[in-house]
């Protein structure tokens, strides 16, 4: 073991019993160290092992796990020995931070309770001791008014505020390495960036070492020192993080970072999908494991694994063509070298995308800006000289009333879930609705989707006023070719597909309903626009990949000839690898069809690499609204900066030289209780807006806390902000390089 490594990993290898007495080798030969203060990353795709390797090196495996190799803690091997020996060294040498915080957390115990019960197991102080040291450690990782939120329960809290609290329970005994189990996965992009701050300055304050293990690679690339990256249960490549993305070595590593959207490449760039998926781990063949899926393959890839062999100082690579100098993200022929899933030709992605500029407005504040002349609804119009709108939405709004009592229950208060949305969306563009979770994203969406006349307000689809369409009689004969010209696809195509039908009679269902006779020829052409194959009909949705199942999923959707598609966070859920593929055949099929897409994403770099127009939401309405590639180079709106500030770049460089704008807090609450006069008065963004902070003027803080800001024209027609001071500087709450 190295002298200074306080954790130090060899040759780990964890098998689970198989079907048929084959055993599931789910990590075979992984090997690391990490030293105190340094942060290592462990990167791969689902299945890849990596959760499974921190939970051996802890002990937390179930019983029929089988461990071999070593666990070296402090020069202590930690395999072989029992839970009691084993709960001594967890919670005080080796600290753990779980993805859900929530399932993690005893939802009986207050959150105080739950830290100072984990101080007292490994201290010898009083309950009071350790109560007065949970409230420093809740104020140390950022929870406001420390001493009162401790009293509070688990499910009080917001997603973010629990992984707070799990990161101050890690740190509760200065533990010398903690192991962070994608402590980012499923919060906003905020919230992500209070998260990894919080975890900089836990480092900083313990010292630890730091073991994260994530599929992001920006996160990689902004926090890490060094990285293995994974693939089938093995590390295929690990480097320090700067020589891993200037120059990967192993064709799996150079296909992850050709397949990623970035918010600083252009929009429409193609990206290098990887084809295929990833192996089972129960069917590994003899030769290496990515062969099936690598441009660079060579008939010894196909009979022989390759080794992790050093090919420099602290670096290493398990590829056989590694020693033949190979670009590997130009490709063999001088292409990505990556084929696309969907035609099988090479991409043709643009290998120096546009850089976005940082946003910078006149420094100080402006003068109070003339009240608009137009409305909110005229300044979310249509671009003049483009085709005419296959959806327009005007003033959209939807409350649910708040209500309290089992028995006789009333009224206290109003869930303002969508309240004033105006868009349009013109055929064969794509129109982004983003926003934080509980920004009115999906509210707006399955207003849409009803086809129901809305609470208040108007929605034209297709043309149709949907007011109209449901007055009088004859409403479901009237409104079917509507239905038919409106499709959507969801986020888990495995909880929108029928698993008790095979995929053809899934793509038939929507043909038959809509009175078509013959569809087996339609069903034949539907898989092969998505490419897939004719005989894919006969198979059921559980024996296809997760990518394969979406692509199912887009076909049902296109069944009908549909001019518009909902797509609501069609990607979020597959593997960086697959998701290049779905955002090219969506691209493909967008040009091929004229199809317009309502695309609805917490992705903002998957927002940039597809939207034509933006619309940003907070608290349930527009604040920023506009041009893509205008949005997203020069943002006006401070909760559009505070977003895209916020949202990692897989490039070491660019993404340490960045200013971050950290916002405080959790996104309020847009429920409204009755008589509470103050909610609804100025701007709502105000208490965690950074501008609204740094204003010194007392007028124009009063402006924004009396007037409620109106969606403005900004430059040409089709732009538009909701900010009484647009063009004032913004001021960064972290400074660059300090959350790495």
């Amino acid at each position: 073991m190295s002298d200074d490594a306080v954790l130090e990993v060899t040759d780990l290898h964890v098998s689970f019993p198989g079907e048929k007495g084959r055993p599931l080798a789910a990590v075979r030969g992984l090997s690391y160290q990490v030293r105190r203060g340094e942060t290592l990353a462990i990167v791969g795709e689902s299945g890849s092992g990596k959760s499974v390797s921190s939970m051996a090196a802890i002990g937390l495996l179930p019983t029929n796990a089988k461990v071999t190799g070593s666990v070296r803690f402090r020069g202590r091997e930690l395999l072989g020995l029992n839970d009691k020996e084993m709960s001594r060294i967890r919670g005080a040498g080796i600290a753990m931070v779980f993805q859900d915080p929530l399932s993690a957390l005893t939802p009986v115990y207050r959150v105080g309770e739950a830290i100072a019960a984990a101080i007292r197991v490994h201290q010898d102080v009083t309950s009071q001791a350790a109560m007065k040291r949970a409230v420093e450690l809740l104020e140390l990782v950022g929870i406001p008014d420390p001493a009162r939120r401790a009293l509070a329960f688990p499910h009080e809290f917001s997603g973010g505020m629990r992984q707070r609290v799990m990161i101050a329970m890690a740190i509760a005994n200065d533990p010398d390495v903690i192991i962070a189990d994608e402590p980012t996965t499923a919060l906003d992009v905020t919230v992500q960036a209070q998260i990894l701050e919080v975890l900089a300055t836990a480092k900083q304050a313990t010292g630890a070492a730091i073991v994260l293990i994530t599929h992001d690679l920006g996160v990689v690339a902004g926090f890490a020192d060094r990285a293995a990256v994974m693939y089938a249960g093995r590390p295929v490549e690990t480097a320090a993080v700067q020589e891993l993305f200037a120059a990967p070595k192993m064709p799996y590593t150079a296909g992850l970072l050709g397949s990623l959207p970035r918010l600083d490449a252009g929009r429409g760039v193609r990206l290098r999908s990887i084809p295929g998926a990833p192996p089972s781990l129960a069917e590994l063949g003899a030769g290496c494991p990515f062969a099936p899926r690598c441009a660079f393959a060579v008939d010894l890839c196909r009979t022989t694994e390759p080794e992790l062999l050093e090919i420099g100082q602290g670096r290493a690579a398990a590829c056989h063509r590694t020693g033949e100098g190979l670009d590997l993200m130009a490709g063999p022929n001088g292409d990505s070298g990556l084929t696309d899933q969907a035609s099988g030709t090479p991409d043709t992605a643009d290998t120096e995308p546009e850089a976005t500029s940082d946003a910078e407005g006149v420094e100080g504040v402006l003068a109070e800006p003339e009240a608009p002349t137009k409305s909110e609804a005229a300044a979310v119009a249509a671009p003049v000289g483009v085709a005419e709108p296959v959806l327009t939405v005007r003033d959209l709004i939807k409350h649910h009333p708040l209500t309290k009592g089992s028995i006789i229950r009333r009224r206290i208060g109003t869930v303002r879930a969508v309240d004033g949305v105006s868009l349009d969306i013109p055929a064969g563009t794509t129109l982004a609705l983003v926003g934080e979770s509980g920004s009115g994203k999906t509210t707006t969406v399955m207003e849409i989707l009803r086809l129901r006349t809305p609470q208040r307000g108007s929605i034209s689809v297709l043309g149709q006023d949907l007011e109209a369409l449901n007055r009088g009689r004859g409403v479901r004969r009237r409104a079917q070719p509507v239905r038919a010209g409106i499709a959507a696809v969801f986020q888990d195509p495995l909880a929108s597909l029928d698993p008790r039908l095979p995929v053809g009679d899934l793509l038939a269902e929507p043909l038959r309903t809509h009175g078509h006779g013959k569809t087996a020829g339609r069903v034949r052409e539907l898989l092969e626009m998505v490419g897939l194959e004719a005989s894919h009909a006969n198979r059921f949705p559980r024996e296809f990949s997760g990518g394969q199942r979406q692509r199912v999923a887009i076909a049902r959707a296109l069944a009908l000839e549909p001019r518009l598609v909902v797509l609501d966070e069609p990607v979020s859920a597959l593997d960086v690898s697959v998701r290049a593929g779905i955002l090219n055949l969506l691209g493909d099929l967008q040009r091929e069809l004229g199809l317009a897409y309502l695309f609805v994403s917490h992705d903002l770099a998957v927002v940039r690499h597809v939207a034509d127009r933006v619309a940003v939401l907070n608290l349930g309405r527009i604040v920023e609204y506009g041009d893509a590639d205008s949005v997203f180079e020069d943002p006006r709106h401070p909760y559009t900066r505070a977003l895209l500030s916020a949202v990692p770049v897989p490039d070491p460089v660019v993404e340490r030289q960045r200013e971050r704008i950290v916002l405080p807090g959790d996104p309020p609450s847009p429920v409204v209780l009755d008589g509470d006069a103050e909610a609804l008065r100025g701007c709502r963004f105000r208490s965690r807006c950074p501008l609204y902070a740094a204003l010194e003027k007392p007028e124009a803080r009063e402006l924004c806390e009396s007037t409620d800001p109106a969606l403005t024209p900004v430059g040409d027609a089709d732009r538009s902000a909701a900010c009484h001071h647009l063009d004032a500087w913004v001021p960064a709450l972290v400074q660059s390089g300090t959350v790495a």
